[in-house]
């Protein structure tokens, strides 16, 4: 005699195969060996569900049948006399088919062992046996050949057909996955060896306009100081804050408009490579007399080295 695992659903239930139960509860028999089988299968083909575990086979229909549970698994012969009585449907979701055998202490018992087999065999033969009656009146079974049905063995070949599949799928993605991330890997190596370098490049320049011993500052198309070099704020007494500070950061250089004007259009144009004649004020009100040239600059409309 054969038993497996049956997943019994309400009445019109969307459950049809094992991965319909994605995403809902199922009500089990805690400790049930279909249980444990139901959820090896559900893990392999990585499907997430909440199990509801019980004391008892009627409790995970009743369960089911109040709705508090989407499906629930019991096994094939508790499903065939009780499921009609709470009104489930079995779904076509089958696993673990066993055999059932009676057990006798080992080397013990030897002649009730062959006298119970050859009356099964007598038995089993006979279609209208107490074997087959017994059947029908607990399990609604009535002949040998309905002990696994033949929807149930279709059944079961499409699931192994579709853990196969799945099974090759996920191995198939997996790899895909792997390539997928060594290409990230790489590609987020490279960026972080370009930002490295990109880093010390700029503390190198950092280092050389900061030191160098004459004037570097730039100004973008606003006015603002950008650029604003340790030997500007030894000449001038300004911060590059201090500067900033100021609504018209020229003016405070330049308070003759027409030169401030002069000033502004060499700074908001491109850079010519020439030098100029300027007389900055300093902090303190003295005349600066330096010469200014515009080189170009990437991040600005130009870089003004002066002496």
């Amino acid at each position: 005699m054969t038993n497996w695992g049956q997943l019994y659903t309400p009445a019109g239930s969307g459950i049809k195969g094992i991965t319909d139960v994605a995403g809902k509860k199922v009500a089990v028999l805690k400790g049930d060996i279909h249980y444990r089988v139901f959820a090896q299968i559900i893990e392999r083909f990585g499907i997430e569900c909440k199990f509801i575990e019980t004391d008892n086979y009627r409790s995970v229909l009743d369960l089911v049948s109040r709705n508090q549970a989407e499906s629930g698994v019991v096994n094939r012969f508790f499903g065939m006399k009780y499921g009609s009585r709470y009104k489930l449907d079995k779904s076509g979701v089958i696993f673990n088919p066993i055999k059932l055998y009676y057990a006798v202490p080992e080397g013990k018992n030897s002649e009730l062992v062959d006298t119970v087999d050859r009356y099964i065999v007598l038995l089993k033969g006979n279609e209208n046996s107490e074997y087959y009656r017994s059947l029908d009146r607990w399990f609604e079974a009535v002949s040998a050949k309905r002990t696994f049905p033949q929807w149930a063995k279709w059944t079961v070949l499409a699931a192994s057909g579709l853990f196969v599949f799945s099974f090759l799928g996920n191995l198939i993605l997996k790899i895909q996955i792997k390539a997928k991330t060594k290409e990230l890997t790489t590609e987020l190596n490279r960026r972080k060896k370009a930002e490295e370098t990109l880093r010390k490049s700029e503390m190198r320049f950092r280092t050389i306009y900061e030191n160098a011993p004459v004037l570097i500052d730039a100004f973008d198309e606003n006015g603002r100081c950008v650029l604003w070099n340790k030997q500007c704020r030894k000449t001038f007494g300004w911060t590059i804050d201090e500067i900033n500070a100021h609504d018209d950061t020229l003016e405070v250089f330049y308070p003759d408009p027409a030169v401030r004007d002069e000033v502004m259009r060499t700074v908001t144009t491109d850079p010519d490579g020439h030098f100029r004649e300027w007389n900055p004020l300093t902090k303190d009100g003295e005349d600066a007399h330096h010469y200014v040239g515009k080189l170009p600059f990437s991040r600005w409309r130009g870089v003004q080295p002066g002496t």
